[in-house]
């Protein structure tokens, strides 16, 4: 299973410690953005982020991740997940790099997901594994003077934008047009994003729920569901 969504997301909502692999994660306190709610745009001729795919799978490779119950577009196989001394069975679909002439702008040091189309857009959207689903829900981990937390919120992938200092050339992730930085672009709330958070956020849950990992998402998940949206952030675990 991709080390994303357990150290990543797992991570950031868990009230419990989590033992995964070498992996201990202890339980911090959680910001929920008001920020959260927002849209996003996904050009074309980019796929930046599907250059990315589960890159940090245990056993090497890529994989994409489904819980038993969720439809998936492809043949998978069926791997054992341990967690916290409980096994748990999720199918993934091996993504190890394959040779494509589609992105000859790609260039070799790259690869992409296998569902990914001519055009930069996926192939297999309505059936996407959690890790491709949650971007652009970033979580930061961050100290202040009296503790460490961890920050939910929507923004754009970091790395993806990232320059050099003695250029000004842009160094971050490379789209399949041959630039780099990714091409997304944040909106302003709306209601087709409003539902949207609160679909993905459901998925989230259904994924900590299958894995019987005490969590924050059954106050996250009001907090989502709240009509008016709420202005403030929620703030979890002080």
């Amino acid at each position: 299973m991709d080390d994303k969504i357990v150290c990543k997301y797992f991570g950031a909502v868990t009230r419990e410690e989590i033992r995964w692999h070498e992996h201990v994660i202890m339980p911090l306190p959680l910001i929920v953005s008001e920020l959260i709610f927002r849209g996003f745009t996904c050009p074309t001729n980019c796929g930046a982020c599907c250059t990315q795919v589960a890159t940090m799978h245990l056993e090497g490779g890529n994989t994409l991740d489904y819980l038993p119950t969720e439809e998936r577009a492809s043949i998978s196989q069926v791997e054992m997940v341990e967690i916290n001394g409980r096994t748990f069975p999720i199918y993934r679909e091996d993504m190890h790099p394959l040779t494509t002439s589609l992105f000859p702008l790609l260039g070799a040091e790259r690869q992409c997901c296998r569902h990914l189309t001519a055009e930069g857009r996926c192939g297999i959207y309505q059936q996407r594994s959690l890790a491709c689903d949650l971007p652009l829900l970033q979580v930061t981990q961050y100290r202040t003077a009296k503790r460490q937390l961890n920050l939910m919120s929507i923004k754009k992938f970091g790395r993806g934008e990232g320059h050099s200092k003695k250029t000004g050339e842009p160094t971050g992730w490379k789209r399949i047009d041959g630039g780099r930085n990714t091409m997304c672009q944040l909106l302003a709330i709306t209601p087709e994003s409003t539902e949207d958070t609160r679909r993905r956020m459901k998925r989230l849950n259904d994924w900590v729920q299958y894995f019987q990992i005490k969590s924050w998402m059954p106050e996250i998940l009001e907090y989502v569901n709240r009509d008016p949206i709420p202005t403030e952030r929620l703030c979890l675990g002080f």
